[in-house]
């Protein structure tokens, strides 16, 4: 009965709901056109509704229902509740870190708290007296000590404000380079299966090695004048690129390629950790020509070098 009416009930907010939005229909008010749009929408929804709500209710369709819920043993038992909770209770990480909390959590006597509050209170009383800093004259002050009163046996930390002026700023320039870094690697010829028929190594000797093409392996049976078609052909070649030297294979030859290209800014490092300098943006220093060769290799940037400045400001104390 429950699942009837919840769902018929949705049917009709839903109808409702509607009624809400004006509709403006040639002829009629917003209102007006509202009001008709709903009776439209809640014909047209009411026969569904109805039948639903007249639906015997079904447990598949209750998510996590079942007919013998293991916590049913509670309502002719509620003693055992207690128990059962507070067995389950060390498993449960809400319960751990509330506990573990509470163990950890520092401690104060009452007598510690009341002389804390007691001398917050004699500075709230008098704070032109005991706290340090600029006096409103403009003036620097002076520590204070704290009543002796008002402080409990141990120790107990003071400071006082010099203060300070900022100087002018000063400029520090440092150089950018490109830094293009680059691999040599090594060509191999391979086959899995007919190595030996194709004069090439064993692919099982280059698991380290990256794939780069293929090429057609030695042809098994052959048809009409010599190099006319083949009929079988045999395992292809493997053509596999290595980042060193593979014991036991034969090179072929080898190759320099461009690994990675990022600017190197170690000659900045005094200045980009420093809290009191700031970056003005990077003057491009060095773009012509744009393509270089690099270990052999022609490489194409748009800028290789940068300078950069930095504007600094070191606090002065005052003295």
């Amino acid at each position: 009965m429950i699942i009837r009416l919840v769902s018929a009930a949705k049917a009709f907010g839903i109808a409702l709901a509607l009624l809400a939005f004006p509709i403006t229909v040639a002829g009629q008010s917003s209102t007006q056109a509202a009001k008709s749009d709903g009776k439209t929408f809640g014909g047209t929804v009411a026969p569904g509704a109805l039948a639903t709500a007249r639906t015997p209710p079904n447990a598949t369709d209750l998510p996590n229902f079942t007919t013998s819920p293991a916590q049913q043993s509670y309502y002719s038992a509620p003693a055992t509740l207690e128990p059962a909770g507070v067995a389950q209770a060390p498993g449960s990480v809400g319960y751990r870190a509330v506990t573990e909390s509470l163990a950890a959590r520092a401690t104060f006597s009452a007598s510690e708290i009341n002389t804390t509050v007691g001398v917050g209170q004699t500075i709230v009383a008098d704070p032109f007296t005991y706290v340090s800093g600029f006096t409103a004259g403009g003036s620097q002050g002076t520590c204070v000590p704290l009543p002796s009163s008002a402080i409990s046996p141990g120790t107990y930390e003071q400071t006082c404000n010099t203060g300070y002026t900022s100087g002018p700023p000063v400029s520090h320039v440092c150089n950018i380079p490109l830094r293009v870094t680059t691999a040599t690697t090594y060509k191999y010829e391979c086959s899995s299966f007919d190595a030996a028929a194709n004069g090439v190594n064993d692919c099982a000797l280059f698991p380290m090695c990256s794939f780069v093409s293929q090429r057609p392996g030695v042809c098994l049976v052959s048809f009409g004048p010599p190099g006319f078609g083949c009929a079988e052909p045999g395992e292809p070649i493997y053509v596999f690129s290595c980042p060193a030297p593979v014991p036991g294979g034969t090179l072929l030859g080898t190759d320099v390629v461009v690994t990675g290209a990022a600017p190197d800014a170690s000659a900045c490092s005094a200045w980009s950790t420093d809290p009191q300098c700031a970056p003005d943006p990077d003057v491009c220093t060095d773009s012509t020509p744009v393509t270089r060769l690099v270990g052999g290799v022609p490489v194409t940037q748009p800028c290789w070098a940068w300078d950069r400045t930095y504007q600094c400001t070191a606090p002065l104390v005052a003295m």
